[in-house]
């Protein structure tokens, strides 16, 4: 596979994950989380902002597959963005807050971020997307 079907895969892997959050709220927040999370306004305002969040950087992993102008510091942003995401939700599984679904897209961001390493570092052999 070429790192830009990759990089496209890497975008709807975060468009899913977005439209799942945002569009079945009550369905993620059961999946999710092991305790019970009260659907305040102020939670659901961090919710929709991490979520966005996560839906624009899969724009930006979109803009990656088809630009190399901009592929390394998108790439960049995105390996210390799903090392974070890794980090942050397996601690809350750890602590009994984070179902293993959370850990499971915790991992998966893990491999991501390996993923955008190996780009990042690899030798450059031309323009090829």
């Amino acid at each position: 596979m070429t790192p830009s079907l990759m990089l496209r895969l890497a975008a709807l892997w975060n468009f899913i994950g977005t439209g799942g959050a945002l569009f079945f709220v009550d369905l993620h927040f059961t999946t999710f989380y092991a305790v019970d999370v009260p659907q305040t306004a102020g939670v659901m305002l961090v919710h929709r902002t991490l979520w966005l969040i996560v839906g624009v950087l899969g724009l930006c992993y979109g803009i990656a597959a088809s630009s190399l102008r901009y592929r390394d510091g998108i790439l960049l942003v995105g390996t210390i963005g799903k090392t974070m995401v890794f980090v942050v939700w397996t601690v809350a599984v750890v602590q009994g807050v984070g179902t293993p679904l959370m850990f499971a897209g915790g991992a998966g961001d893990l491999v991501w971020a390996g993923y955008f390493v190996w780009l990042l570092r690899r030798p450059r052999r031309g323009h090829i997307l």
